[in-house]
């Protein structure tokens, strides 16, 4: 149960397209000027830049 609350603590944010958990330090953030279009985990932002 503590290990679960603390990754709880832990998330920070979301993966917009596959809503895996990740911490700010691990969202990669794709921005168009000033406009944020996407926070995305490392596997789907890879995916969205090949395509």
């Amino acid at each position: 149960m503590e290990d679960i609350l603390q990754r709880i603590k832990e998330t920070e944010a979301y993966c917009w397209k596959c809503r895996t958990p990740l911490s700010r330090e691990d969202l990669m953030v794709v921005d168009e000027g000033e406009t944020t279009i996407a926070e995305l985990c490392y596997s789907c932002y890879e995916e969205t830049m090949m395509n």
